[in-house]
């Protein structure tokens, strides 16, 4: 097969992974040998409010059960500079939206340290990043990169 070709099925599939993802609003990452997986999704929890959640297994079992992801940020004085009136929830991240997922081709390469235990170190890893923004006016966005 050509590098023509496995370019275009790699960008196809990274457009099928990604359309899926943004349906489910969520993203889902395993490790190249597939032990390690990380979860990121968008969960409403009331009529009013979104949280972000997250989960780390290890061959398939729980390491990190799921957990609201979030930042304490206390950023009234901000605004308050920039003349908003926008409604202070307790979680930053809350309110969150996920507005896609993208999902990038495997990297797997190696070089060279100049000291350390080892002369070649591979660097080999799965990576994708969810697009989150705020829909009360803001126009915060927050980006979450795995790898």
């Amino acid at each position: 097969m050509n590098m023509k070709k496995v370019g275009i099925l790699l960008g196809a599939l990274v457009c099928v992974a990604t359309a899926w993802a943004d349906g489910q609003k969520e993203l889902r990452l395993s490790s190249p040998n597939g032990e390690q997986t990380v979860i990121f999704r968008q969960k409403q929890v009331s009529q009013r409010v979104n949280e972000v959640l997250y989960r780390v297994d290890y061959k398939g079992q729980a390491v990190v059960e799921e957990s609201r992801a979030g930042l304490q940020l206390d950023n009234r004085t901000w605004e308050l500079a920039l003349a908003r009136k926008i409604n202070q929830v307790d979680c930053w991240m809350d309110n969150m939206e996920v507005d896609s997922v993208t999902y990038r081709p495997t990297v797997d390469h190696t070089w060279q340290p100049l000291y350390g235990e080892r002369s070649t170190v591979r660097d080999r890893y799965n990576a994708a990043t969810m697009y989150l923004s705020k829909k009360d006016g803001s126009h915060y966005r927050l980006n979450i990169e795995v790898r």
